[in-house]
């Protein structure tokens, strides 16, 4: 009983040093000629190893188009990030990471007409992480997102910038 006690007090000791959770905030601004659209998402995330993140995440887009008719979207999605290395100051490191996602789509148009529909998906993201500290970093990602709104599917793609705290 004393030596599993002690392998447990080791254990704790182990775990404190190293990273337990992050925190990511990521945001786009883009659109074409008729479009405007600004996506801000923010995600949680508790380690499993040094390298596999378990993640939890929020997703809002909002867009205007050139009929002022606006459209919301908001995201929740569950998913893992797996860091190719342990990353330490100065260096970058890639990741790759999958959400499942559950969408629900507000649609707005003048002269006050709504419509709402939810769907379920998949994200797929690509990215490296630049470490300016051992907790933080400036992160760069590709993502592919597909979501299936009562059989139509959404596809979309795209760059995001954000950042990452661990802690």
């Amino acid at each position: 009983m004393l030596a599993i006690l002690a392998a447990l007090g080791f254990a704790g000791t182990a775990m404190a040093q190293q990273k337990r959770g992050e925190i990511n905030l990521y945001g786009d601004i883009g659109g074409t000629d008729d479009t405007d659209t600004t996506t801000i998402s923010a995600g949680f995330g508790v380690y499993m190893t040094p390298n596999l993140v378990l993640r939890f995440s929020y997703l809002y887009s909002y867009t205007l188009d050139a009929s002022n008719a606006e459209t919301e979207m908001d995201t929740l999605g569950i998913g893992a990030r797996y860091y190719f290395s342990v990353g330490k100051t100065g260096e970058f490191v890639p990741f790759v990471g999958g959400n499942l996602t559950r969408s629900t789509i507000y649609t707005y148009s003048p002269p006050g007409s709504s419509n709402e529909t939810s769907g379920s998906g998949t994200e797929f993201e690509l990215g490296c992480s630049y470490f300016v500290s051992e907790t933080a970093s400036f992160d760069l990602k590709y993502y592919k997102r597909s979501t299936d709104f009562d059989g139509t599917s959404v596809d979309s793609s795209g760059i995001n910038f954000g950042t990452t705290i661990r802690f």
